[in-house]
């Protein structure tokens, strides 16, 4: 049984893929298997993969194209690890990114997960920016601090960076996979949720995450806008009103990301949709007076073309 398993989901990446393989195998922690788990590419995918030979890849390719949760899916129900990654076909790890992250969650049995700052660069490498720190050296969140990383108020916390412990995952994916495209948001989320749950943060990069044209959260703004207000609505209703601690950090976000959605499907001419929207953001935040103006607004005014 492997220490570490790298999911890798791919399609259609047979220009960028091999790269981001290598960068795997380069790791300077040698006990690890890599899932290539391919969602039914047209491209030239199968013939890279198989051109490099290591006996820790292990390559499997969906007859049709499944999506990315149930190819991510695939890979969770499979993982052999104690632990797992979820690489992106066109990011790239450092060397020591395995190495540093399980030292770290070795040491505190109590931790779930170990994740960390990264780099955004073009295809050339160039860097295009940092990831936005939650602070300024190593440490560990847990409480307040863990739900402020987990919705964003306080840093980036960016799946590909992170380290799970792979039980973990395993016992709360079924409950996560209706989030689409915002999973990894609503796996942290649960993650944060749990009792006594805790987090390390690691300061210096250690991986490139690829900006390209061809990436769905270029591509896919109205998509991405959907599942994250679906996901907040289930996440509202059934998992953290009864918590209550925290309940205006998570009503801060869920309105935020309702509130996005709403004002897309406006922009597109959607009334009766962006309308439901804002409703659903007024059972979460009753007394938002702009969010009143445009919810009347549906229904007296024309949408802007």
């Amino acid at each position: 049984m492997p220490t570490v398993t790298v999911i890798l989901p791919t399609f259609n990446r047979a220009s960028l893929v091999a790269k981001t393989i290598r960068s795997v195998l380069k790791q300077t922690m040698k006990d690890f298997e890599l899932l290539v788990l391919d969602d039914g590419s047209s491209d030239r995918t199968k013939q890279v993969v198989q051109k490099i030979k290591d006996d820790r890849i292990r390559y499997i390719k969906h007859r049709h194209n499944i999506g990315f949760v149930a190819n991510w899916t695939y890979g969770i129900k499979h993982a052999e690890g104690k632990y797992l990654t979820i690489l992106g076909d066109d990011d790239i790890y450092k060397p020591d990114f395995l190495s540093k992250r399980v030292s770290v969650i070795e040491r505190d049995p109590n931790l779930l997960a170990v994740t960390g700052a990264f780099e955004c660069c073009d295809l050339e490498g160039t860097v295009i920016r940092h990831s936005y720190l939650p602070c300024t050296t190593d440490m560990t969140f847990a409480g307040g601090d863990l739900i402020d990383l987990t919705l964003g108020f306080s840093g980036e916390w960016f799946n590909g960076a992170t380290l799970y412990r792979t039980a973990v995952v395993q016992s709360l994916w079924n409950n996560m996979m209706f989030a689409g495209t915002v999973v990894d948001l609503t796996m942290h989320i649960n993650l944060a949720l749990m009792p006594k749950a805790k987090v390390h943060f690691l300061t210096k990069s250690d991986m490139l995450l690829r900006v390209h044209p061809q990436q769905e959260s270029i591509n896919n703004n109205l998509f991405l806008s959907e599942s994250a207000a679906l996901a907040a609505m289930k996440l509202w209703h059934f998992k953290v009103k009864p918590g209550g601690m925290y309940l205006a950090k998570f009503r801060k976000r869920f309105s935020s990301d309702l509130n996005n959605y709403a004002r897309i499907l406006w922009d597109k001419g959607m009334v009766k949709e962006s309308r439901s929207i804002f409703w659903q953001k007024l059972m979460i935040r009753p007394f938002s007076f702009e969010t009143w103006l445009r919810y009347i607004r549906t229904f007296v005014a024309t949408p802007h073309q």
